[in-house]
């Protein structure tokens, strides 16, 4: 009985339990209670009766500032994406990040869908008659693309990349090449085709309006930074910013909150020579976040975690010289389903489903403001 009661507390202790049942409730809610949202298509011509935001004094929107917004969590509601976009530029974001989903987008193979096309132009121009800057994610494939071969799924995405930059581009400041590549759950192309789904991707955005091209990696699973390395080489200078997703206190497995990886990643950048994997990138934290989707992760706590980030970045910017280059990327604006049991991923937002303020969002503020990387 006591090997097992100090078997338990270790598990405790290093947060093994608490991965475990988080991951058990987010694959329990994704199977009995799947999402209902109808995609983008059906609600374009909503966009119509949607009033653009009234002239307001914002605050200067930091460049160096990132958040990721779903409008999924809103039913792709024109009205409530709006709203949304106008609380991250009055919290001073100077990005936004949104999925443009393949499967939206291209759901029959080859042939696009104009009325996704619509709806994702009107979030981008709205969002940038707020004053933020785009961030689009690209991934989400339809079920026939992955029951392809690896080199018929090369070029089905290698048509997605040059719909979205033929209908889109000229909103678009940012392209992240898939989401986390190393992530099973979200995981399109072994690393090796990974590697030539990115040199693909930025060719196209490159032949038509250059802009930074992106990727993310999970530190949340084992062996990311071999992972990163290999796809870095494998897809040689095609990457601009290398973002990587860190969840301590809520994915992460460890006692502590800890960015060593982070920081690591940082030197390595930093230091790096012409010859290396790691020169001339821009690095970012692409995604971080605290859920309150259990008892004694409350709002206070989620709050505490992003007031913890100020001394993170204090030893960035002790590392890296060019700190001001890092872009912080917050995981998430808005919550999915504020009565989702123990799911995290409803519950990572700084806002409510209905855009009330956390407690969180005075020190996210505070990070924009005044510890974020100089500007």
């Amino acid at each position: 009985m006591l090997p097992g009661i100090f078997i338990g507390a270790i598990l405790w202790h290093f947060r093994v339990l608490q991965v475990a049942t988080f991951l058990t409730a987010a694959a329990v809610r994704s199977s009995l209670f799947p999402k209902k949202d109808l995609g983008p298509a059906r609600r374009s011509t909503e966009w119509q009766n949607v009033g653009r935001r009234d002239q307001e004094i914002l605050p200067e929107l930091n460049p160096h500032a990132l958040v990721t917004y779903h409008p999924e969590y809103h039913g792709h509601s024109p009205r409530m994406a709006l709203a949304s976009l106008q609380s991250a530029a009055r919290l001073g974001f100077g990005w936004i990040r949104t999925d443009v989903r393949w499967h939206s987008l291209l759901p029959d193979g080859p042939r696009a869908s104009q009325a996704a096309i619509v709806w994702y132009r009107q979030f981008l121009l709205a969002a940038t008659a707020c004053g933020l800057k785009n961030m689009v994610v690209l991934s989400s494939p339809p079920r026939s693309a992955m029951n392809c071969s690896a080199q018929q799924r090369l070029a089905l995405w290698e048509r997605f990349v040059q719909t979205v930059v033929y209908e889109l581009g000229d909103h678009c400041d940012a392209y992240q090449l898939m989401n986390e590549p190393n992530n099973p759950i979200y995981s399109i192309f072994e690393l090796a085709e990974a590697g030539r789904a990115i040199q693909l991707g930025a060719l196209e955005i490159r032949k038509a309006k250059p802009r930074p091209t992106v990727i993310n990696i999970s530190t949340d699973l084992w062996k990311w930074r071999e992972y990163l390395f290999d796809l870095l080489r494998l897809s040689g200078d095609f990457v601009d910013i290398v973002g990587l997703d860190h969840y301590p206190g809520t994915w992460t497995l460890g006692a502590e909150i800890r960015w060593t990886g982070i920081l690591e990643t940082a030197h390595l950048v930093a230091s790096a020579s012409p010859d290396s994997v790691w020169f001339n990138r821009r690095l970012a934290v692409m995604e971080t976040g605290y859920s309150t989707n259990a008892p004694l992760r409350d709002e206070t706590r989620q709050a505490q975690y992003f007031t913890g980030i100020a001394r993170f970045l204090g030893d960035l910017k002790a590392i890296h010289p060019d700190a001001k280059d890092v872009l912080l990327g917050i995981y998430e604006l808005a919550d999915g389903d504020g009565s989702a049991f123990l799911d995290p991923e409803s519950h990572f937002g700084i806002l409510t489903n209905d855009l009330r303020p956390k407690l969180a969002v005075q020190a996210v503020k505070d990070l924009i403001a005044n510890h974020l990387m100089e500007k």
